[in-house]
């Protein structure tokens, strides 16, 4: 959770000393979520959406992109086959989802090269300390020539995950890199495999 100094807050919630102090006043449980360090007030920055009608807009548009989501994720369940590979991803534990986007033009073979490479750095390096699986697909971009990759990964030390991602940074330092905490409730598996598994543009590793 990200926290502001009460005075950013204020700044970035366009509201006032007094409506803040009234908020709390009225609604207790939510000042049981700020906390004190060092004699200051942090206010978690979820808060703002309780004052700013903009951020209102913005998270009711997440929840409604969200329940959209959930209503496509239910529609695989029941469509699909007891066989089906994408319900064997969505049962396994992950633990990162990471998106590649790549410098230069790129083509298909070339992503499942470079995502070769990848685990292939991996286990030289972390092959001792820890078990590595990664799932990645291969997607062409919509609006500009070329493909990047989607990859899910689940580390069993989760001592060494943190340093695992700065490595996998570090070996895409010339391109664009997103790696977020697996949230299993954003059905990442279903996700990454929305445009189908064809061809060799994917792959599932472990070692």
């Amino acid at each position: 959770m990200k926290y502001l100094s009460k005075k950013n807050f204020i700044i970035e919630a366009e509201t006032s000393k007094s409506t803040l102090y009234k908020f709390y006043k009225k609604h207790p449980e939510h000042w049981d979520e700020t906390k004190l360090v060092s004699n200051r007030r942090l206010i978690p920055t979820t808060h703002i959406k309780y004052f700013s009608s903009k951020e209102m807009r913005e998270e009711c548009k997440r929840k409604e992109t969200k329940v959209e989501e959930l209503k496509s994720f239910l529609d695989h369940i029941r469509n699909s086959q007891p066989d089906d590979f994408r319900m064997t991803l969505w049962r396994s534990d992950w633990d990162i989802f990471g998106t590649i986007s790549y410098k230069n033009e790129t083509t298909r073979d070339g992503c499942r090269n470079k995502m070769s490479n990848l685990f292939k750095h991996l286990k030289h390096h972390y092959e001792h300390k820890t078990n590595l699986r990664m799932f990645f697909n291969t997607e062409e971009y919509d609006v500009r020539g070329g493909y990047h990759n989607h990859f899910i990964m689940h580390c069993s030390k989760k001592a060494v995950l943190n340093t695992v991602t700065n490595s996998i940074k570090t070996f895409f330092s010339s391109d664009r890199v997103d790696i977020q905490d697996y949230d299993h409730y954003q059905v990442g598996a279903f996700y990454i495999c929305k445009d189908g598994l064809d061809h060799d543009s994917w792959d599932d590793w472990e070692f």
